[in-house]
């Protein structure tokens, strides 16, 4: 009779120790992975991100009132200063103008302000680029190619301011 008593005493379902084995793992589990988010910031994980090259092309061609194209391969490196490295920049010169690009960079490397960022503000902190040319020209007619107003379609109503740009 003491060994039946003792059998409705233990509880029915996994024991004490397995939930305890499984709770464990699972903390493990989150515990790598956040290590793994935080090693990619400190070591710098670099990640592809060239799916988001013609939403960012679209973005930089309405803020510059011009046609603007993203080529190559375009990745994001993590790190205290996070870094977006394009292939090539190209910023297209208005019709009428001698030459097809108004800037051209080969390799771009655009490195962004960690705090700022994850406040959702983009500040950049250095823009390189090799390969760099830009031609600023004037027309017979005393255009300039450089202007963002002039570089608008016809019709286009009214001009453009372009966007605060601070460069620490």
């Amino acid at each position: 009779l003491a060994q039946g008593e003792l059998r409705k005493a233990q509880p029915e379902g996994p024991s004490v120790s397995r939930l305890a084995r499984v709770g464990l793992g699972i903390t493990v589990l989150a515990g790598a992975l956040l290590a793994v988010v935080i090693a990619s910031f400190v070591v710098g994980g670099s990640f592809d991100v060239s799916h988001w090259r013609d939403a960012a092309a679209h973005e930089a061609s309405a803020a510059l009132g011009r046609p603007v194209m993203l080529q190559g391969a375009l990745q994001l490196k993590l790190g205290r200063e996070p870094m977006l490295r394009v292939g090539a920049v190209r910023v297209l010169n208005s019709p009428g103008f001698s030459t097809p690009d108004l800037l051209f960079i080969g390799e771009t490397r655009v490195h962004i302000d960690l705090f700022d960022a994850l406040r959702g503000v983009l500040r950049l902190r250095r823009v390189e680029g090799d390969d760099v040319e830009l031609r600023l020209e004037r027309d017979a007619e005393g255009r300039v190619n450089w202007s963002p107003t002039q570089a608008r379609a016809p019709g286009s109503a009214g001009a453009s301011k372009l966007p605060d740009i601070d460069i620490g």
